[in-house]
């Protein structure tokens, strides 16, 4: 499990991160409605490099000892 420490650090470091956008010009909605979408995408990333971790560690059939 991780540290819940390191856990407790997201919130204040994504509050920074809009606040930060926000101030620079960006509308708030905007920044939330992308950040939502990235995280999105970073789910799928995560479990397609999951799927592809589980396909490359199936051991292959293919020597010449299998026949």
């Amino acid at each position: 499990m991780p540290d819940q420490n390191i856990l407790a650090e997201a919130k204040p470091r994504l509050e920074t991160l809009v606040n930060g956008l926000v101030a620079e010009g960006a509308e708030r909605n905007a920044v939330l409605y992308v950040l939502e979408k990235e995280i999105g995408n970073l789910r799928r990333w995560q479990a397609n490099a999951s799927i592809d971790r589980a396909t490359l560690e199936e051991p292959s059939n293919d020597w010449p000892s299998a026949e």
